[in-house]
């Protein structure tokens, strides 16, 4: 047995078949949930998320356009004009470009994403993706550990992205402004594009209605 398939075992022991045909609650989000893409598999026990994304799914515009999967399993709900989304994700980093974390999207276009990825070389990589028709890919830095806490905060039209080690001393690793056109949805997701399946863990969840005026104090 593979260290890493003896890993999800362990971390993940009470996944069953994923049922998605209804939306549901969290006490932490203010907002019912609901699969914009279905799971292979998916549980939860109060605010903390397993959710399982078969090989083969992805999300991504690449910008020769030859590349444009859009199967990537995503746990959304509406977002609000000014908000922070906080959790701890965690994985087994089992194949190539295995990821999992916080994603915004207005349509299968224009979308934001930020997540705790596996590279081309094994490393373990703060990744943040923004497209626009096609997708703006930025590997961030690499981190000699399984778990990361993400925070998406959106203020108006200005999206920050940050990532911490404690969940306490906050790094920015990306801000942008966008205009989005239409209603957004924020939640979870995750991908497998390769071969190996991943199971991704989600949680300290926390989601506030807060307008971000000092992206760099987080206030």
């Amino acid at each position: 047995m593979k260290l890493a398939t003896l890993f999800c075992i362990i971390l993940f022991p009470y996944q069953v078949p994923a049922q998605t045909s209804d939306s549901f609650s969290l006490s932490t989000i203010p907002h019912k949930l609901f699969w914009e893409r279905p799971p292979l598999r998916f549980s939860n026990s109060g605010d903390n998320l397993t959710i399982e994304a078969g090989s083969g799914t992805d999300v991504y515009r690449d910008s020769y356009g030859s590349y444009l999967p859009n199967n990537a399993p995503r746990l959304l709900f509406q977002a609000d004009s000014n908000f922070i989304l906080t959790l701890d994700v965690r994985h087994a980093f089992a194949g190539e470009w295995n990821a999992g974390g916080i994603m915004m999207e207005a349509d299968s276009a224009h979308w934001i994403k930020l997540c705790f990825e596996r590279d081309n070389t094994g490393a373990h990589r703060i990744v943040s993706v923004v497209t626009n028709e096609y997708s703006d890919d930025c590997n961030a830095v690499a981190l000699p550990t399984d778990h990361v806490f993400l925070k998406m905060a959106k203020a108006g039209n200005v999206i920050i992205l940050y990532y911490s080690q404690d969940g306490n001393s906050w790094y920015m690793a990306r801000r942008l402004r966008y205009v989005f056109t239409s209603p957004l949805l924020v939640g979870f997701f995750v991908q497998a594009p390769g071969t190996q399946s991943n199971a991704v863990n989600f949680s300290h969840i926390q989601y506030q209605l807060k307008k971000v005026v000092n992206p760099f104090g987080i206030d």
